[in-house]
């Protein structure tokens, strides 16, 4: 029954992974807010992502980018949508260099239509050891001087109404924020940042989804995994078509999942949330030179243009912030912190067997120096013979009586021949597990199994006479939070410099249409602003923005 079962999963994903689909699919319409305009190369960048229900075909998964105005990616990252929307952090290296940055955001169904449906943030990143920062900013930015930057409110839409309970606070003093939607806009999703203003306004890139339109659906949307792509040729660098794919994962015990080419030599694996993190291996069938080539899942590039506009004192702010990073870094203070999880993730581990018919370890008796010793000593149904100089292992099926060459695993991967594993002794084995039968695989016969478990991953010393893929499944990027400590906890003589006051990526309102929130001043003074972004029910862009002051104790 097992057997049948698992056949039949197979059979489904063989159906929901076609190199073809229907027409007339619609992209998902993503957005992507940071928790600041401008960074410190050393600093964190906190973002927040959410996605407008487009229909049927609503993804699980979100692929980001960062990359520099040179079109060199920084960062890359994948996040699981939860509730329309996913959110992170990531941080950057202090070696970057000073430029405009622009994170890129989108879903493997969005990749159908192109850059141009894609989620674009422009960022400035600062390096801290740059005198001139002004000479460092790419030509390929515009830059205009205006001296008028306003105390005021500067944009609002959808009739917002967002109040302070003060328009001017002292240090570490509380900070009251309440935000009402109108009646016409309900279950918003939006994310409300409160930071120090910089006296800088980089453009989004704005692109009009609405008249995209794809008649392919090439990149499937990806529910409850991921999607695995490559390609398959010849020495010739000609298309392999209808050769079987092997893709099997590191692991304690056997597993597999097989695919066969198309007719332009390209294959898909459905990746369920058991890989993620784990090494895989991606082999062809039989012993040949054919290549593999795993197709990129992440954008290259970035998209239309990062103009840049000087409002004021950009040198000072810059000056400061770094003094502000310094001062964190000293006292050892850090603000993020990820989400633990503890939902166990339903998935599917693609084991070949669930009872075995002969298991033994060999460490449990005599020492034999290598695999035919072992083979011939304590192994019942598996044989090694010399032939042509060579070694060929076969094992006898007990229902039909007769020898055949069986799958061997070695910590789960699939190897190509037993001569891969002449050089293993009882030291390096845990446990030999053997399948003295045929096994049915979708519609794959394998003629019994040899699954080993080495002591120490000695799958990673194995020599390959054939092409291979090796490859690490990325793992999902966690979520995580800004943190500050409360302020009535930091003494006076302890300074507590933080530019970024409240940062929440998620908020989703309720039929009240009301949102609250309460946090502190902290040591840094000047002009602070309140941005937020959002999308309503319907999927329109929701964004405001206000300002308020900081000023200082001292008289």
């Amino acid at each position: 029954m097992a057997k049948k079962i698992y056949a039949f999963i197979l059979t489904v994903l063989s159906v929901i992974v076609p190199l073809s689909a229907t027409a007339g699919l619609q992209p998902e319409q993503v957005t992507i807010t940071t928790d600041r305009d401008v960074y410190i190369a050393g600093d964190w960048v906190y973002f927040s992502i959410k996605v407008s229900d487009q229909g049927e075909h609503v993804s699980d998964y979100l692929y980001l980018t960062l990359s520099n105005d040179h079109q060199n990616r920084i960062f890359t990252g994948c996040l699981k949508i939860t509730n329309k929307a996913a959110f992170g952090s990531f941080y950057l290296a202090d070696t970057l260099t000073t430029g405009l940055y622009q994170l890129v955001s989108y879903t493997n169904n969005m990749r159908n239509f192109g850059p141009g449906a894609f989620a674009i943030n422009n960022i400035m990143i600062v390096n801290k050891f740059d005198s001139d920062v002004l000479a460092k900013i790419p030509e390929s930015a515009s830059q205009k001087s205006d001296t008028t930057f306003q105390k005021d409110l500067i944009k609002q839409n959808f009739d917002l109404q967002v109040k302070l309970n003060k328009k001017v606070f002292s240090q570490r003093e509380q900070v009251k924020l309440d935000i009402q939607l109108p009646e016409y806009i309900s279950n918003a999703l939006l994310s409300v940042s409160v930071r120090m203003a910089a006296p800088v306004s980089i453009s989004e890139t704005r692109l009009n989804t609405k008249d995209l339109s794809s008649h392919s659906c090439y990149y499937l949307p990806e529910r409850s995994g991921v999607i695995l792509e490559g390609l398959i040729k010849d020495q010739n660098n000609a298309y392999v078509a209808h050769t079987r794919v092997f893709l099997s994962c590191e692991d304690s015990i056997a597993n597999l999942q097989f695919t066969e080419t198309n007719n332009n030599g390209e294959f898909r694996f459905f990746l369920n949330p058991y890989y993620f993190g784990k090494n895989a291996m991606i082999k062809v069938d039989g012993e040949n030179k054919n290549s593999i080539e795993i197709m990129p899942k992440y954008f290259d590039g970035i998209i239309g243009h990062l103009p840049l506009h000087i409002h004021g004192d950009i040198k000072s702010f810059l000056e400061t912030n770094k003094k502000y990073l310094d001062i964190q870094r000293s006292y050892n203070q850090i603000y993020r912190e990820e989400k633990t999880n503890d939902e166990v993730v339903a998935c599917w581990r693609p084991e070949l067997y669930t009872e075995a018919a002969e298991v033994v370890i060999p460490a449990e008796y005599q020492y034999l120096q290598d695999f035919r010793e072992i083979s011939r000593e304590l192994l019942t149904y598996y044989k090694i013979r010399e032939k042509h100089n060579d070694f060929v292992g076969s094992i006898i099926d007990v229902n039909q009586g007769v020898f055949s060459f069986p799958y061997i695993f070695l910590d789960g991967i699939l190897l190509e021949h037993v001569r891969q594993i002449m050089y293993l002794d009882s030291k390096k084995i845990r446990s030999i597990v053997s399948i003295p039968n045929a096994r049915l695989l979708g519609n794959l016969t394998i003629p019994g199994i040899l699954d080993i478990a080495s002591a120490s991953s000695e799958i990673e010393t194995i020599q390959w006479q054939s092409s291979i893929a090796k490859l690490k499944i990325e793992s999902l990027m966690p979520n995580s939070f800004y943190q500050v400590p409360e302020i009535a906890k930091i003494p006076r003589n302890i300074p507590a410099y933080w530019p970024l006051l409240y940062w929440n990526p998620l908020i989703k309102t309720d039929s009240k249409r009301a949102v609250s929130a309460s946090f502190y001043t902290s040591d840094c003074t000047g002009i602070f602003e309140v941005i937020i972004k959002g999308f309503s029910a319907d999927g329109e862009e929701i964004e405001y923005r206000d300002l308020f002051d900081v000023a200082s104790l001292r008289k």
